[in-house]
């Protein structure tokens, strides 16, 4: 345990708008003052982190937990005096609730243990209607569509037409609205459609991962967050900034915990793309992964069947992202160390481009893709995730099921 630590918990409701119970704040396990005892959280680039807190188990604490989709949020204080910070915020998911009976009765209310996930899990719980003005029953299209569109122009107006203020009041989530523009990527526009059984969320990633290659800054990419502020939940799309010629990571400067380095070689590095059309009609699009080749990796072809490509665009969209998933790979993530120089949430945040050293010598940029924190009344110790590209952080599982959906999504489309 490290970094001093002044910790606030609120319970809202679903909308963020009202506090449904007294300020937790911490408790003295030398005195037996209740508050809360232990804080957990993992927040991530993207991605919906999750947090649990364990406290005492007060009649208004218990009563406001377990009411439907209140809110839990873990303010950090500023021990200099400036405003405090929401280190995370999100609806209650589990909350459990255990004593032990003493003899006396002096035993107190008990303990109680919530877990809570990140409001990022409000989009993972929302699809992309093609036409997002329709209900679901009325669909006549089978894609939303996207043209020369900036990526925070287009990720704002997904969200607000599935799940913000302009969606079906139905489908409406309490309290969502879009905050302010930061105007990131001036002057980079993408295209991009999406089928009718695309989660939210992952188009959201599929958004800035397009704008990133567009902008020619990938790996590093606009980060989305909702924040609560003003009693509402804001939609935000930002730009971490490139600290990799300032923070860096290397064991030599005793700031890495653990560091795991796997190349892969690239199964595939020029896709040939088809669409549905027979005979002499037939478009076909040839994509290559010109970095792999210049980097000495030699001619790997590949056939994709894109038979739901409405046009040119798309095909090569679908060619890219197949050379995406087959490219080179570096494989390389570690868990850093609070230095002095390198603090996270300090000098560097969640989607920062930083540097760090795989081995002696050689460097490459990664990104800060979330961090761990456990919080007790020691103090707080925090590891930060770093990595060269999401899909080296997340669950592979999961990545390789939604790289399925993305290419049953095509095939569907041409239906």
């Amino acid at each position: 345990m490290g970094r001093r630590a002044e910790y606030t918990i609120l319970i809202t409701d679903p909308a963020g708008s009202t506090t449904v119970c007294d300020p937790i704040e911490a408790g003295d396990p030398r005195t037996g003052e209740p508050g809360w005892s232990e804080i957990r959280l993992g927040p991530r680039l993207n991605e919906a982190g999750s947090g649990t807190i364990t406290c005492t188990a007060r009649p208004d604490i218990l009563a406001a937990v377990n009411d439907p989709d209140n809110r839990v949020v873990v303010r950090r204080e500023d021990p200099t005096g400036g405003s405090p910070t929401v280190e995370m915020a999100g609806p209650v998911e589990l909350p459990k609730h255990g004593y032990e009976a003493a003899r006396d009765g002096s035993d107190g209310p008990g303990r109680l243990t919530v877990t809570f996930a990140d409001d990022l899990v409000l989009p993972a719980e929302r699809l992309v209607f093609p036409n997002p003005a329709l209900a679901a029953t009325a669909q006549t299209t089978t894609k939303y569509t996207i043209t020369s569109v900036n990526p925070e122009d287009a990720a704002r107006t997904l969200v607000d037409l599935n799940a913000g203020p302009g969606a079906l009041p139905a489908r409406w989530t309490p309290g969502l609205v879009l905050g302010a523009h930061n105007g990131t990527l001036p002057g980079i526009t993408i295209s991009t459609s999406f089928t009718r059984d695309v989660v939210l969320s992952d188009a959201l990633r599929e958004i800035v991962r397009l704008g990133a290659v567009a902008a020619g800054i990938y790996p590093r990419r606009q980060r989305f967050r909702i924040l609560p502020e003003g009693g509402q939940l804001r939609f935000v799309v930002e730009l971490p900034p490139d600290l990799s010629q300032s923070v860096i990571f290397s064991r030599a400067l005793g700031n890495v915990e653990v560091a795991d380095y796997a190349p892969e070689a690239p199964t595939d590095t020029v896709a040939i793309v088809g669409d549905a059309t027979a005979g002499a009609g037939r478009i076909v699009k040839e994509r290559i992964n010109t970095a792999a080749h210049t980097d000495g990796w030699r001619r790997r072809e590949v056939w994709v069947d894109a038979r739901g490509a409405a046009n040119a665009t798309e095909l090569e969209q679908a060619g890219d992202d197949t050379l995406a998933e087959g490219g080179p790979k570096v494989g390389f993530t570690l868990r850093a160390i609070d230095t002095p120089t390198t603090r996270y949430g300090y000098d560097y945040p969640i989607g920062a481009l930083v540097s760090a050293e795989p081995y002696e010598g050689q460097f490459v940029s990664a990104l800060v893709m979330g961090a761990d924190i456990t919080v007790t009344a020691k103090g707080e110790d925090v590891t930060p995730i770093i990595g060269v590209d999401g899909d080296q952080i997340a669950d592979r599982k999961a990545a390789e099921i939604r790289r399925i959906l993305r290419r049953l999504a095509l095939l569907e489309g041409a239906l």
